[in-house]
């Protein structure tokens, strides 16, 4: 008994930094939400958006993952500060 209660101790001190980083990428991306709502709403179903952060090597997921960080595009309204792709994007113009 003692043991199965440190194997199932283990896999949830192991679960936590994923399930923080979940609930980080939902923060993040609600905040984008605010000003881009309707991109935000459409990509929430596509595989992207579903990333764990275990999944990436513990690296950044939700619109962040992708975009990078958003802190001075959102200061500063600027498109140029943040990461963006396609057509009318500009590619690597945050980095």
């Amino acid at each position: 008994m003692r043991h199965a209660l440190r194997v199932i101790a283990v896999v949830l001190v192991a679960a936590l930094p994923g399930l923080a980083s979940s609930a980080a990428a939902e923060t993040q991306t609600s905040v984008c939400a605010e000003c881009h709502p309707d991109v935000v709403e459409g990509i929430q179903n596509q595989t992207h958006m579903m990333i764990e952060s275990f999944e990436v090597g513990g690296r950044a997921v939700g619109c962040e993952g992708c975009h990078g960080d958003g802190t001075q595009h959102m200061d500063e309204g600027d498109p140029a500060l943040i990461r963006t792709f396609g057509e009318d994007g500009a590619g690597d113009a945050a980095e």
